[in-house]
């Protein structure tokens, strides 16, 4: 109505102010609701909520959603477990994300490893905690060089890691099997302890909320290290480029210098050639006009021999 008692305007701000201890306040209360028969409502909740292991996949542009997701249903209580998933035909995922289960726990990550359809064997991936992206939870000290401990206190625990970079090129018709070691180290089944622990995270607001922040830090520290490592990659391969564009300007600079060599070791044999030719021409005309002596030579003699017989046939005459 108009007139909203002033209390009530109060509890408004106390509640939108102190979002988090509200939420925990009133779900302390709901766990004391009875029913119409003076039971308790929370024994409706007493069984044991089942666990499910999910895997996401995306693309280096894609978002994770429910429309790329394989889930597996398991039992905690087996401990380790290797779990496999078959992704669709043609599928060629950039990144995996690996969401143990939708409950709090600690969960640890031993061997990833993909099986295409044209390969017979499976491909273990190295290198895992390098291939770390995206993590919602606190990483903790692993009992190996290539597995990953993850502590989540919320019901969302997961780790992302790249594939992509692994992965040949496949046809359409073509699937890809992602196998999974998980170890569940614990798991928070139980409703009654589930509640003490969402209790136990909305309490401390401020705790909560630098927790938060602190897995922001972390995963962006880790975007930054991977970044670095893409970045020193790059300047090492232009580094590489640098040399290789120095060995071949010195190389070209060896190819002029034969060239240049060779220019005058040309330009010498024309010079040579051309006095050749010169000489050639001109034994030619002294030949050429040897031979036109010779032939005036020629002539006088028949003009000779010509004139005596018309002597010697005039003296007969006589």
């Amino acid at each position: 109505g108009a007139h909203v008692p002033a209390a009530f305007v109060a509890f408004m701000h106390k509640a939108a102010n102190s979002a988090l201890a509200m939420q925990g306040f009133f779900a302390a209360l709901a766990g004391n609701l009875v029913d119409a028969d003076e039971h308790p409502v929370g024994t409706a909740l007493a069984e044991e909520q089942p666990v499910s292991c999910h895997l996401f996949y995306r693309r280096h542009d894609e978002s994770y959603n429910e429309a790329r997701m394989l889930s597996v249903d398991v039992d905690p209580a087996d401990g380790v477990l290797d779990l496999q998933f078959r992704l669709p035909a043609g599928v060629a995922p950039d990144y995996l994300r690996i969401d143990p289960a939708d409950l709090a726990g600690v969960f640890a990550f031993s061997r990833v490893a993909v099986r295409q359809q044209a390969d017979r064997d499976w491909s273990v991936l190295d290198g895992l905690p390098e291939r770390l992206g995206h993590v919602h939870g606190e990483l903790l000290p692993a009992f190996g060089e290539q597995s990953l401990r993850l502590a989540c206190f919320d019901d969302d625990p997961n780790l992302e890691f790249e594939i992509g970079s692994v992965l040949s090129p496949r046809r359409d018709a073509e699937w890809l099997d992602v196998a999974i070691r998980v170890e569940y180290e614990a798991v928070i089944r139980d409703p009654a302890l589930y509640r003490l622990l969402e209790r136990q995270a909305q309490s401390p607001s401020g705790l909560v909320h630098l927790s938060h922040q602190r897995i922001d830090v972390q995963n962006l520290a880790r975007e930054f290290q991977q970044q670095r490592q893409e970045l020193q990659q790059q300047a090492l391969g232009l580094s590489q480029q640098r040399q290789q564009l120095q060995d071949l300007s010195a190389t070209l600079a060896q190819l002029q210098e034969q060239l240049r060599f060779q220019q005058l070791a040309l330009q010498q044999q024309y010079e040579q050639m051309t006095a050749q030719a010169q000489a050639i021409e001109s034994q030619h005309s002294n030949l050429h006009a040897t031979l036109k002596q010779l032939q005036h030579g020629i002539e006088l003699l028949a003009r000779r021999g010509l004139a005596a017989r018309m002597r010697r046939l005039l003296g007969r005459g006589r």
